[in-house]
């Protein structure tokens, strides 16, 4: 074979001819390169056509929103902290995707090893990012191959902080025809000036799909298990640790200028039931706010304290924030967005803590609990727990003298400040919640007009409308054919509205024993506190006579004593006596309650009593309390337990004293006792505390609404059920049940604030009292 006629020395000849050429041509000396390895005798190699990256691009990654979101995984592998992909309207219908983010960059031979390279395994040597060290959330070389599902063109502009220019790389999908090899297709990357400091821009061109609002929101909820929520409001820098991730998709174009589909707070903020925030001022005065539009609830600039019963300024605690977002995870609050939010708060939610802008760690971290929102709370009914939150508290101290830092820099020393921001943070969590849980049980109140028998009513008028059905049907069989006649149309009629209404019934009473069944179980938490009380109170009682007479024979053998022990032995002696006044007035309550005897209660007589037995608390507080001789000698009431009065009395006094505590007054109660028209007796209340805000006015008698604040964190259940917005209720109860009403009175007597009417029915005449 001559060398004109054999491939291989004709093809040497044409590659030293392309290599001794002043113009290097590297295209034409690959393509000569190739075509003679494949001559060498007895070896065969793999090649690959470069239709297999269009192949790839569609069966790796079928659906669009899937390559998209790969794209934004790449971001988050690259350390970004943000992402923003940009839907851009090019004209004439044709769209492209502007992604960008502020990650590491690409050098020039990383984009040529790495991105250019099929199959790299610089994930699987690196499986975490080098700055914030994240577990690699891309499919292993799937990105590439994402572009090319997504559209014709890529243009990848890239700079990192090492390089000082950028490099730019641009891809054309179209060239990769089916017969042409991999290899040889070549794609130009140039160097230009930096966009940024670092990061990456992905321009996709020649969109393959149109692109809805709907599938972009389906792109933002793929990626929730990524973003991690960044609160601008809390941060002015960035420490050494991850700085969290957020992404944007956006909607541009001529006319659109640049329009928000999907962030933060379209798909995650906007959905939250409530935001509660809470401020400390220079001074230590602090308030808090809520804003609930689902059910209509705006408190701004609330004070609150440490102390459940007194608002008085934080002792340590200076410059603080608190911003909260609320959710219930239930489909009748997120509506279709439910998986996606509850995924999200499993690993996002919880309280972060930042200090003079930066994140401090572990505050809020998935298993972190730092402010005991998982502790059991037997106060709350709503979802109640570190997984309902999303939020942040900012303390700003440049100083270090309230916050600071451990040694080695996980958490904040345990001072005196840092225990008042976890204790209010609790306290405002709880506060807020119980009043949204307040609001919205009423919307679960059983109506005035329903049925008593509740479900068991709706089933058999269900039963019954299937019946007049069935029996319809089978007539309709036995007819001839000319169809239902006017009769059996109206009865049919009748039968379906019958079964409507049984379903809706049923509905509304699932929904009522629900409330019930919360209600049901603050009043067992209750009864059993009752219960403990009379067991205690018998067994003092039996003790008390003894402690007296060891009390006395103390003070006779410790002859010559001084003033100052004196002083001690009558103070003991004051809390002694008071301690037996309480245990003798509820030792009292529990013997009328042995007896299930209703009795016809002498109200005036009753309201001295209950005076007289907690005149050593009163004495001991500085208290006033006074009984005004009603006009009418005897207000008898209908019959009822004379515990009920006990009842009536020891809430509506325990509320006035907190009112008058926060107020800083000296105490003073007044009741007063009368007769109303149409046989009803009543019972007013006065005190001069801080009063009732309008707007509270409505809600006060509703189960679980309370102005108290929180218990302390991880409270026992005892403590936890004091203050929980049952006292005004169960003395509404009360009076509805006795045929009367409770309600706040616009205009109190002189020198007083607040005045609360209870009023039940009178004892029928003639009386004889019991």
């Amino acid at each position: 074979m001559s060398e004109e006629t054999d491939p291989l020395k004709l093809l040497k000849a044409q590659l030293a001819s392309a290599l001794d050429a002043d113009a290097t041509d590297f295209e034409t000396i690959l393509q000569l390169a190739a075509q003679i390895s494949k001559l060498e005798p007895d070896v065969v190699r793999f090649t690959t056509d470069a239709a297999m990256v269009r192949r790839l691009g569609r069966e790796l990654v079928a659906k669009q929103e899937t390559a998209l979101g790969e794209l934004v995984k790449n971001a988050y592998d690259a350390d970004a902290t943000v992402c923003s992909v940009d839907l851009v309207e090019r004209g004439e219908g044709t769209y492209a995707f502007e992604i960008v983010d502020d990650g590491s960059g690409m050098t020039q031979s990383e984009l040529a090893d790495g991105f250019m390279r099929l199959a790299s395994d610089s994930k699987v040597r690196n499986p975490l990012s080098p700055r914030f060290h994240r577990s690699r959330a891309g499919k292993k070389g799937i990105g590439r191959f994402a572009t090319e599902r997504l559209g014709q063109r890529l243009t990848i502009v890239t700079q990192t902080v090492e390089e000082k220019d950028a490099w730019t790389v641009t891809i054309d999908w179209d060239a990769f025809a089916q017969g042409s090899d991999i290899g040889l297709i070549a794609n130009r990357i140039v160097s230009g000036p930096k966009e940024r400091e670092h990061g990456t821009r992905l321009t996709i061109e020649g969109l393959r799909d149109e692109w809805t609002d709907a599938d972009l929101r389906r792109v933002y909820r793929y990626l929730a298990t990524l973003l991690q929520p960044m609160f601008e409001e809390a941060e002015s820098g960035r420490g050494p640790d991850d700085a969290g991730f957020s992404v944007r998709l956006t909607r541009s174009g001529n006319d659109l200028g640049n329009e928000d589909v999907a962030t933060i707070d379209t798909e995650i903020l906007d959905q939250a039931l409530a935001i509660i925030e809470a401020h400390v001022d220079e001074a230590g005065n602090a308030t808090w706010a809520l804003d609930c539009t689902r059910f209509e609830i705006t408190l701004k600039d609330v004070p609150i304290g440490l102390d459940r019963n007194m608002v008085s300024p934080l002792a340590n605690a200076r410059n603080v924030r608190l911003k909260a977002w609320y959710f219930i995870q239930s489909r009748e609050f997120l509506g279709h967005s439910t998986g996606f939010v509850k995924r999200l708060l499993v690993e996002q939610g919880g309280i972060r803590l930042y200090r003079n802008g930066y994140r401090v760690r572990p505050y809020g971290e998935k298993h972190d609990d730092w402010l005991g929102l998982d502790f059991k709370n037997t106060r709350i009914y709503a979802p109640f727990n570190s997984k309902t939150f999303l939020g942040f508290v900012a303390v700003s101290d440049p100083t270090g003298e309230r916050f600071e830092e451990t040694s080695s820099r996980e958490g904040l020393i345990q001072t005196a400040a840092l225990e008042e921001v976890r204790q209010l943070a609790y306290t405002v969590l709880v506060s807020a919640v119980g009043r949204i849980e307040a609001k919205r049980g009423l919307g679960r109140k059983k109506p005035e007009a329903k049925d008593p028998q509740g479900g068991e009513s709706a089933a058999k008028e269900a039963e019954a409308a299937a019946a007049g059905i069935e029996q319809l049907l089978q007539d309709i069989e036995h007819d001839d054919g000319s169809g239902i006649d006017p009769e059996r149309r109206e009865q049919l009629s009748i039968a379906v509205d019958r079964l409507s209404a049984a379903a809706r019934a049923s509905a509304d009473f699932a929904s009522e024993r629900d409330a019930l069944l919360e209600e049901l179980s603050m009043m067992r938490i209750l009864a059993s506190m009752g219960l403990t009380i009379a067991e205690f109170t018998h067994d003092f009682s039996a003790l008390a006579e003894t402690m007296e007479l060891n009390l006395n024979a103390l003070a006779g053998a410790a002859g010559p004593r001084s003033d100052q022990f004196d002083v001690a032995l009558g103070r003991f002696r004051n809390q002694f006596r008071q301690v037996r006044a309480y245990t003798a007035h509820f030792g009292s309550m529990t013997t009328s309650n042995a007896s299930r005897d209703l009795q016809n209660v002498d109200l005036y007589g009753f309201c001295r009593q209950f005076v007289d037995d907690l005149s050593v608390m009163f004495d001991r507080r500085g208290l006033e309390l006074t009984v005004e001789r009603p006009s009418e000698y005897q207000l008898l009431t209908a019959a009822m337990h004379p515990s009920e009065w006990s009842s009536v009395l020891l809430n509506l006094l325990t509320n006035a004293i907190k009112a008058v505590n926060r107020s800083g007054r000296q105490g003073r109660f007044l009741i007063q006792l009368g007769r109303l028209d149409g046989n009803q007796i009543y019972l007013d209340f006065s005190d001069n505390g801080d009063g009732i805000l309008p707007e509270n006015r409505s809600q006060i008698f509703d189960a679980f609404f309370t102005t108290s604040g929180a218990a302390p964190v991880r409270a026992s259940e005892s403590v936890q059920a004091l203050g929980t917005g049952l006292g005004l209720k169960i003395v509404a109860d009360i009076a509805s049940a006795a045929g009367g009403f409770v309600a706040v009175l616009d205009k109190a007597p002189e020198g007083f604030v607040t005045t609360i009417r209870v009023a039940v029915s009178a004892a029928p005449e003639p009386q004889v009292i019991v």
